[in-house]
């Protein structure tokens, strides 16, 4: 080793042993603050309540049949140009009346909660035509003919909000009402 290694080496351990000791040295602590007590607990957020009913007139071409969707969906969601409502995607029953189809009740199969946060809602109406072709392995190979999203709304979920109450109205203009609770 050349001298100028070994001053190295002794400079380096010189550095390692200063550093370890200063660390090793206990932080002093904080100065006491002034100030009242703090006794609230932070609130827990809890899930909110959500009914979805929904009315209104549905036109689909005859003999097809229509199926009016509900979706809950992440804020700033826009469908694709293709997009198909999924099989377990809730839905509205359709029901007659003159020959004319409408929207009405519950969303069968909507969520019962929601968790704070934001979300997008939308209605969509896709038209199911009554001789869809079939896969080779059973399944329909094309269940729906169009799908149309009529309308969204942006829904924020807040920790307080307790229950939701969505109406999803598919005349013409269609509309999604939200009443919150708080």
């Amino acid at each position: 080793m050349t001298a100028r290694t070994v001053g190295a080496v002794v400079i380096v351990g010189l550095v390692a042993v200063a550093f370890s000791a200063a660390c090793a040295s206990p932080l002093p602590s904080p100065p006491p603050t002034a100030g009242p007590p703090t006794s609230a607990a932070p609130t827990l957020a809890v899930d909110a309540q959500l009914k979805v009913s929904g009315t209104g007139p549905i036109e689909c071409m005859v003999p097809h049949g229509c199926l009016p969707s509900f979706l809950v969906q992440p804020a700033g969601w826009d469908p694709a140009p293709d997009w198909e409502p999924l099989p377990d995607d809730p839905y509205f029953d359709v029901t007659f009346d003159g020959g004319k189809r409408f929207v009405s009740g519950k969303a069968i199969g909507a969520p019962d909660t929601l968790v704070p946060g934001r979300y997008r809602l939308a209605i969509a109406v896709s038209e199911v035509s009554d001789v869809s072709s079939m896969a080779p392995d059973g399944t329909i190979a094309f269940p729906f003919m169009w799908t149309e999203v009529r309308c969204t709304r942006d829904l924020a979920v807040e920790q307080h909000t307790e229950r939701i109450e969505v109406e999803a109205f598919f005349g013409d203009p269609c509309r999604i009402d939200v009443n919150l609770d708080p």
